[in-house]
């Protein structure tokens, strides 16, 4: 009984952002192996959920992790904290983004020009895939502009749910069954961008095509004052709803000014991708992102290779020895200088292929300083 009452209670313990119905974890319910197994879920984890939070400790975390050192009592602790917050979290930031749908994106790009501008060039569907995965990363790293667009969305949610869209569409149904009029055809002649008249008659028309004969007969010789009281009926309706719609895209507007900060050179450089070469735009994005190190593992053997500098280098030059059939180098220190000059410039550009953002840049920078090696530096630190 006692573990039927825990397992209800862990159920109930994340409430919907918008909605407020309850929502089970479900494959967010991660393990910290879970999580940094996933190297995806990794990044966000470490790079930006612990760093946005504890900066210094996530780079401490970090480097024990890479190096093999164990954690003592208070990291362990802040990990299994951070885990919990994260994976509460990571579900909060995902229902959010869910919400973020081609429909809803092409409504924001009704009242944005910037998120116009993407929608025209990609299309709403792939505009809002792309927007749903970047959001998500964005919110879990800036939780004041998350709670800001929570607030927006719930704002919309009250407004279409209330009582009053509530009694609209009561109207609106009931107008419908009594002119016997489609909902499709509803829409269809209510599409935005038309003017009030013209639209007042395409539902007069609507109206008095589903009438039968006495109807008919009774509009015709009212030179269709029946039809035009119907049009007029489904045209107040209409504009009931679109008031309503405008205090929706007060808030929405919240959400466009987020979407804008999704808009980053990586975003832009995926966007141009797609447009000029096709195929998927979010194998696009995943292309454009140019850091080389988003892991512990990924660090771990930079450092490993930092760390065995001279190693490889005493490797290097044996190769070299074998293949230029040199017996003892010791006797021909021109060349071995020559040998550690090339290494070196290897070694240069080599590194400069490392980078990376968040607690990993941190990592980087700790490790090589923040001025890059130069090829006398790595040169005098050889054997």
């Amino acid at each position: 009984m006692r573990d039927a009452h825990e397992e209800t209670k862990q159920k109930e313990i994340l409430k919907h952002p918008v909605t407020g119905e309850d929502i089970e974890l479900g494959e967010h319910d991660r393990t910290l192996a879970d999580i940094l197994h996933d190297q995806k879920e990794q990044e966000r984890f470490l790079n930006k959920y612990l760093f946005d939070r504890k900066p210094i400790q996530a780079q401490e975390i970090a480097d024990s992790l890479a190096s093999g050192t164990a954690l003592d009592a208070k990291q362990i602790q802040l990990l299994e904290n951070t885990r919990v917050a994260y994976n509460l979290d990571r579900k909060r930031v995902e229902l959010v983004a869910e919400l973020l749908t081609s429909g809803e994106l092409q409504r924001v790009a009704g009242i944005d020009p910037r998120i116009k501008e993407i929608v025209g060039q990609v299309g709403a569907e792939n505009a809002a895939e792309l927007m749903r995965a970047y959001v998500q990363d964005f919110a879990l790293s800036d939780r004041k502009s998350f709670d800001k667009i929570v607030r927006a969305h719930k704002a919309m949610h009250d407004i279409s749910t209330g009582t009053e869209a509530k009694d609209i569409d009561a109207r609106l149904g009931a107008l419908l069954a009594d002119y016997k009029i489609p909902e499709q055809s509803f829409f269809e002649a209510t599409r935005p961008g038309v003017h009030a008249a013209q639209t007042q008659e395409n539902l007069r028309k609507l109206a008095a095509a589903e009438y039968g004969w006495f109807r008919t007969s009774i509009d015709f010789v009212s030179s269709n004052a029946l039809s035009h009281r119907a049009g007029r009926k489904l045209l107040m309706n209409l504009q009931e709803q679109d008031k309503l719609m405008v205090q929706c895209d007060k808030h929405r507007s919240v959400v466009g000014r987020f979407l804008r900060a999704t808009l980053t050179p990586d975003v832009r450089a995926a966007i141009q991708k797609h447009l000029l070469e096709g195929g998927s735009l979010m194998k696009s994005a995943e292309d454009s992102n140019t850091d080389t190190v988003a892991s512990i593992q990924e660090y771990r053997r930079i450092k490993d290779e930092r760390d065995t500098l001279a190693t490889r280098y005493s490797a290097y030059e044996k190769e070299e020895c074998k293949r230029r059939k040199i017996a003892d180098i010791s006797k021909q220190p021109g060349l071995r200088d020559a040998l550690k000059d090339d290494f070196a410039k290897r070694e240069v550009e080599h590194r400069k292929a490392y980078k990376g953002r968040g607690v990993f840049g941190m990592l980087l920078l700790l490790l090589f300083g923040s001025t890059p090696a130069t090829k006398d530096d790595i040169k005098r630190s050889l054997p």
